[in-house]
């Protein structure tokens, strides 16, 4: 397995990943592989089993976000926007692999560190991976079912 930022020429790998992980509509999937692919201030890692990509950290050397600002400076800290692994390839510690990737890429930009929200279900994957939790705000995608995002923060 190898872990590497990933090119123009993955673009249809990872669109065949993602499609059936992150609960988003094609094009909107397209628009956020393409925008991360091309931009210097963004990139995607990826994690790479024998040609097949099986896992994914897309990264923002700063997000502006105002519900993460509440607890840090979120232009100081690189931001992960999207992580996941192929379900068929969990509990080996590729998550873990990628985040200490997506860590020496924050260094190389100089950042203070990394910052992301996530759901409570997975809390304690980020705090074995030496996060902290910061504090939540309501996420309210889904009217009907507004949930809490935990920031979480690594500081280096």
């Amino acid at each position: 397995m190898k872990i590497r930022k990933a090119k123009k020429e993955d673009f249809e790998r990872l669109l065949k990943l993602l499609l059936p992980i992150v609960n988003k509509p094609e094009e909107k999937i397209k628009r956020k592989i393409s925008k991360y692919l091309l931009k210097k201030d963004k990139t995607i890692i990826v994690a790479e089993d024998k040609e097949k990509i099986i896992g994914y950290s897309f990264l923002d050397y700063w997000d502006d976000d105002p519900k993460i600002n509440k607890f840090l400076n979120s232009k100081k800290f690189t931001s992960i926007a999207w992580i996941g692994v192929d379900s068929n390839y969990r509990k080996q510690k590729i998550g873990s692999k990628l985040l200490k990737y997506s860590e020496k890429v924050a260094k190389k930009w100089k950042q203070k560190g990394i910052v992301l929200d996530c759901r409570k279900q997975v809390l304690s994957f980020y705090e074995k991976n030496s996060y902290t939790k910061a504090g939540y705000f309501i996420k309210k995608e889904d009217v009907k079912k507004p949930r809490r995002q935990y920031v979480m923060i690594k500081k280096f």
